[in-house]
């Protein structure tokens, strides 16, 4: 799941959730919870563990190319 196909304010959100410096298990929850209580991702799927994943590994890929 590419964060190009996520709407702002939303994407920011993610971003800004993701370049803290706590451990990656918080993180995961954090981005989770987030996920879970914005409607907005209901429709890319029901599975926010999923969803969860897919942001994270996007994220890191661009983060490593200095995309985000």
């Amino acid at each position: 799941m590419s964060l190009h196909y996520i709407d702002e304010p939303y994407r920011t959100k993610i971003a800004d959730i993701l370049s803290d410096t706590a451990d990656s298990e918080i993180l995961y929850q954090r981005l989770k919870v987030y996920l879970i209580s914005e409607p907005y991702f209901k429709h890319f799927t029901s599975e926010p563990a999923w969803l969860t994943k897919e942001i994270i590994k996007d994220f890191k890929k661009g983060d490593e190319n200095g995309e985000f």
